[in-house]
């Protein structure tokens, strides 16, 4: 059996850590504050909500939470 991956990683300088619904707020502050950089090569960026946010965050701790893709977030 293949050991799950760690939830969170801390070093003196990061937290890498599997996204929360919570963190939508600032991932929508980062989309922003890069929006004209991403949107040649992310689609979603060009119509995401707060709501469409807190949906991609919940996705992502579930599938994480199944062992079946790990996105990590680095704060």
């Amino acid at each position: 059996m293949i050991p799950s991956p760690v939830y969170r990683i801390v070093t003196k300088r990061l937290i890498i850590r599997c996204y929360n619904p919570e963190d939508s707020p600032l991932f929508e502050s980062s989309i922003s504050e890069s929006l004209e950089h991403l949107k040649p090569w992310m689609p979603w960026a060009h119509t995401e909500s707060e709501e469409t946010l807190q949906s991609r965050m919940r996705s992502f701790r579930s599938l994480f939470d199944q062992n079946q893709d790990f996105i990590y977030g680095i704060f």
